[in-house]
């Protein structure tokens, strides 16, 4: 009985790492689009 226990408790911290780690990822991604769009407007307020 607790070897299932141990066995659904890792499964459950493995779930949440890939969670988060796709969460980090997507975060990244919006930030790497929200730098894009401030320099482009920073490059057209300079002409």
């Amino acid at each position: 009985m607790r070897e299932v226990f141990a066995v659904e408790a890792s499964s459950r911290q493995q779930a949440n790492r890939q969670t988060l780690r796709a969460a980090s990822a997507s975060e990244s991604r919006n930030f790497g689009w929200a730098t894009a769009i401030n320099a482009a407007a920073r490059s057209r307020s300079d002409l």
